[in-house]
């Protein structure tokens, strides 16, 4: 009797919780000088505030198409990056991009 069938060896187990954080490290937001608005400033901020845990590098890429110019920029504080925000973001119509370690 042959055995066909795919065999796999485990060679480790590791918690979910014990890896969330270390595989994304940050998020790159691409706004233009119009999708740049104080809402969303303020739902970036309250959903900063609302989550402490799971934090990652925030960026920005802000282009302004009347001048054909680009700026990116890095938040100095690091921002929860979870299934919440990518709601939030695609509630928006953000583009945004993930920043893997």
């Amino acid at each position: 009797f042959r055995d066909d069938s795919p065999r796999f060896n485990i060679t480790s187990i590791t918690r979910l919780d014990d890896i969330k954080g270390r595989i994304i490290r940050g998020i790159t937001l691409r706004l233009t000088t119009d999708t740049l608005t104080q809402t969303l400033v303020n739902l970036l901020r309250e959903h900063s505030e609302a989550y402490t845990s799971d934090r990652g590098e925030l960026r920005i890429s802000l282009y302004d198409p009347k001048l054909n110019r680009a700026v990116n920029l890095t938040a100095q504080r690091p921002i929860a990056i979870n299934k919440e925000l990518i709601s939030l973001l695609d509630g928006e119509n953000i583009t945004y991009s993930i920043i893997k370690q």
